[in-house]
């Protein structure tokens, strides 16, 4: 009897550690199927201010001169639903995994509307009222759970989860392609004294896996840091010591929290 339920307890277990682990993944991509959203938004706002205020008829149009690549869909597709009339447009991807968010399992974006609210459940996101900066920061999180920002007089700190571009791309291409993208853009990577300040400061269990900042900017810099499954995007600009990681005691309390 001892050994079935030991068995059981262990089953039980791996059950619960695998998903957490696949809950950890779909909150990913649906940090990722709400940024592509946004960004195929954008371009679509761009044609529309160079065609009298009509979109186009299909996405294809917008590849070259708006977007790069049109972003592929949670499934690896790339059909997205779209429609448009004249002066108005929706646009929307689904995918039967963010039920399990409980969450619709279309996310859409309307011209007028802007991206559909798809706030996580508090216990499942990143960001929320418990995360506190403490001091005179400002703090503004997104409807999702997936984005928040700190301000205070010169200085802010905005941090949001980075997702895998498809359901098929594992963690580590999702890591390798996040550290290859800043150097494409013309940044330079940082592998001396800030890194190793922040290092000393500590990471609270977040490993650091890039640290870049634009040629010309010296106040502003990115973090990439990972822990389990998460990949997060760390920003911090600081105007006036025009050192953005002078304020490690804050940046070190933020990944406490999360």
């Amino acid at each position: 009897m001892r050994t079935l339920f030991a068995t059981v307890a262990i089953a039980l277990a791996v059950w619960g550690g695998a998903g957490a682990q696949s809950l950890d993944r779909e909150i990913s991509l649906l940090a990722s199927t709400r940024s592509n959203l946004k960004n195929i938004a954008t371009a679509l706002e761009m044609w529309a201010a160079d065609h009298h205020g009509l979109y186009p008829p299909t996405l294809e149009p917008l590849e070259v001169n708006y977007l790069k690549k049109i972003p592929l869909q949670v499934d690896g597709s790339n059909g997205w639903n779209y429609r448009a009339e004249g002066a108005h447009f929706c646009l929307s991807d689904s995918w039967e995994g963010f039920r399990r968010l409980g969450l619709p399992t279309e996310l859409s974006y309307d011209s007028e509307k802007g991206l559909a609210a798809s706030p996580l459940p508090e216990e499942m996101a990143l960001f929320g009222e418990r995360v506190q900066m403490k001091g005179r920061w400002l703090g503004w999180r997104g409807d999702s759970g997936l984005s928040a920002s700190w301000e205070r007089f010169g200085t802010r700190i905005s941090a949001r989860l980075r997702g895998p571009e498809t359901l098929f791309e594992s963690f580590e291409q999702q890591v390798k392609r996040m550290r290859d993208a800043y150097p494409s853009w013309g940044w330079k990577t940082d592998q001396g004294g800030l890194a190793d300040r922040l290092v000393q400061v500590g990471t609270n269990g977040w490993t650091v896996v890039g640290l870049y900042h634009p040629a010309g900017e010296p106040w502003r810099h990115v973090l990439l840091v990972t822990k389990g499954e998460r990949l997060l995007e760390v920003t911090v600009e600081d105007h006036e010591s025009k050192d953005p990681l002078g304020r490690l005691a804050d940046l070190h309390l933020l990944l406490a929290q999360i």
